[in-house]
């Protein structure tokens, strides 16, 4: 199992890729995590881990519908996290259903 890092200016968060086919749950598991944490947060740091997963995930498996998801939710996290970082947000979740309002629109 390899050690990859993650960094930022304000966190350092270690990821850990292996070669397990069960990673995919354990992946979205953890962004589900992620994203609460970040809802009552709102660090940026959190922002780039999760698109970071989702990135991890697109480099995987091969799966065409859950990939385009994973894309769209990949550059979604990316943006707020550099919106958060130019301290002009683009756009903000203040929860779930926010968040799931935006995905869906994303998918149209």
């Amino acid at each position: 199992m390899g050690d990859a890092s993650l960094g930022c200016s304000k966190c350092y968060w270690p990821i850990m890729m292996g070669q397990s086919s069960q990673k995919e749950p354990l992946l979205l598991s953890a962004n589900r995590h992620l994203e609460q944490l970040y809802f009552h947060q709102k660090n940026p740091c959190l922002a780039l881990h999760i698109s970071r997963n989702y990135q991890l995930l697109l480099l995987k498996y091969e799966d065409k519908d859950s990939k385009k998801s994973w894309q769209l939710k990949a550059k979604l996290w990316w943006d707020l996290y550099c919106s958060e970082q130019k301290n002009t947000q683009l756009f903000s979740f203040n929860n779930e259903a926010e968040l799931l309002r935006h995905d869906f629109y994303l998918t149209l």
